[in-house]
């Protein structure tokens, strides 16, 4: 996910005014709150306290797991990594983000196994396993047919 997306709105280069930039979680919130560097874990803890509202911390919780599991095929890796079970516990802004994300057309193969986990259904079949537009409609297909 490109921090525009957390922000609202594109985010310029500092370095080359007018250049719109897409920036990894980490570098991106050094930006966000004025710091010059990449920041560290212990810095990381220091923008949740910028962010005001738990929607923020959320949406900082996703780009941060995603950007960290997004090269690893792994579910046990997704499912290890500390914000998947904040994701978890957050179960109707989970649901509700991935599936208005999923509506514009992204899609993160991950997001599979925590729909999975947050609602208690599968509507992916068989044939579909594999296929991540496929996967991603039959969501969107089961989010229709329960009104969400």
């Amino acid at each position: 996910m490109y921090i525009e997306a957390l922000l609202d709105r594109p985010l310029e280069d500092t370095q080359a005014p007018g250049r719109t930039v897409h920036l990894a979680p980490s570098t991106a919130a050094s930006r966000v709150v004025g710091w010059r560097s990449a920041p560290n874990t212990g810095t990381l803890a220091r923008v949740l306290e910028f962010l005001t509202t738990s929607d923020q911390a959320l949406e900082l919780n996703m780009a941060t797991w995603l950007n960290d599991t997004g090269l690893h095929s792994s579910p046990r890796m997704w499912k290890g990594h500390r914000n998947y079970m904040k994701l978890v516990n957050e179960k109707d802004w989970t649901l509700r983000h991935i599936l208005r994300r999923l509506r514009h057309g992204e899609i993160h193969v991950q997001w599979f196994p925590l729909l999975r986990e947050v609602t208690g259904a599968d509507p992916i079949t068989d044939d579909d396993r594999g296929y991540t537009p496929r996967m991603a409609r039959a969501w969107l297909d089961w989010a229709a047919k329960n009104n969400l």
